[in-house]
């Protein structure tokens, strides 16, 4: 019975921390927060938009929103194409921030960058291994989270808002 209250203490705490964390980035992080969508989900006349923001350690914050093209093109593709242009950015900002905070509405995403759930697809992977190879070059702490989509509202509307059809390069 000790062992089990010891537990739920740990993990109260751990959450608690997280929840910290969450709210207040470490100094010198860089926050990252994506989102994704497609309107006719997994349909060949699907249609892929995603948003995110970066948020530089002094609350400078930079929006971009685009298209996202893939075959097929799903929600989860708009989501991992969110995240590696964000990645994109960091990787070219001037100044190297000291870690990257991670956050999206996306379990699928978080979960398997973070590498505790596998990647069964074949294209999702090739998301997944680019956007590790993006972090290993910007070569800083960072962490991912999962957040409510409650609080993902500012990317989740610069999604909506990208109306630019697709284009195959």
């Amino acid at each position: 019975m000790a062992t089990k209250k010891a537990k739920f203490k740990r993990s109260h705490i751990q959450r608690h921390q997280s929840m910290l964390f969450r709210n207040n980035p470490k100094a010198g992080w860089l926050r990252i927060r994506f989102d994704g969508g497609c309107e006719n989900n997994g349909r060949h006349d699907a249609t892929g938009t995603y948003g995110f923001t970066l948020t530089l350690p002094d609350n400078e914050c930079f929006r971009h929103s685009g298209t996202a093209i893939g075959e097929p093109m799903t929600n989860n593709v708009a989501e991992w194409t969110a995240l590696h242009g964000a990645l994109i950015m960091a990787l070219c900002l001037p100044n190297s921030p000291s870690g990257i905070l991670i956050e999206g509405d996306s379990k699928l995403v978080i979960e398997v960058l973070k590498g505790k759930w596998g990647s069964k697809a074949p294209h999702l992977t090739v998301y997944r291994d680019k956007c590790l190879s993006l972090l290993k070059a910007i070569n800083v702490q960072w962490h991912a989270r999962w957040i409510p989509r409650s609080e993902n509202a500012e990317c989740d509307a610069l999604a909506a808002e990208s109306t630019t059809p697709p284009h195959k390069a």
